[in-house]
């Protein structure tokens, strides 16, 4: 009991020989260079995805009937008339107008390099092709009114 000093209560005792205190600084910035050497790159966490896309692919099933009906008809005596004459769509001629192009159906009528002019003399290839798709349709009978449509 030679090392301790005071009272019983109050016990101090004398420092021993130490080379590297409890806390050294050296390991702590080895400690910190380690940390800072190591990837910090969070990983993705595949659990989570995995539970939300099975969630939502369970919310879809519920939703949807099976015979792919989108909405209930909450009224179970509606009848819904069917229809008796029925034509298929035409397709109509498309024009679109791009930036510096214009092409008419499918293939590329010009390319411009700057903006389309609004006269009529930069469209004389769009009037030529309009001309020429008019030429194949079927000629409707003159006592009928006639409707052109064309999507732009």
């Amino acid at each position: 009991m030679s090392h301790l000093k005071g009272s019983f209560k109050r016990r101090i005792t004398v420092p021993g020989y130490h080379l590297h205190s409890r806390y050294d600084l050296t390991y702590f910035r080895e400690r910190q260079h380690a940390k800072k050497m190591r990837k910090s790159e969070p990983g993705l966490p595949l659990t989570a995805l995995i539970d939300i896309f099975s969630m939502l692919v369970i919310f879809l099933l519920m939703n949807f009937s099976a015979s792919g009906e989108i909405f209930f008809m909450s009224k179970k005596n509606l009848n819904v008339p069917e229809a008796s004459h029925t034509v298929p769509l035409k397709s109509q001629p498309l024009i679109t107008i791009a930036d510096n192009q214009i092409i008419f159906g499918a293939p590329k009528m010009t390319a411009y390099t700057q903006p389309i002019p609004t006269s009529d003399e930069g469209f004389a290839g769009l009037r030529a092709k309009l001309r020429e798709y008019l030429k194949t349709e079927k000629a409707p009978d003159p006592k009928q009114n006639i409707k052109r449509q064309v999507n732009i």
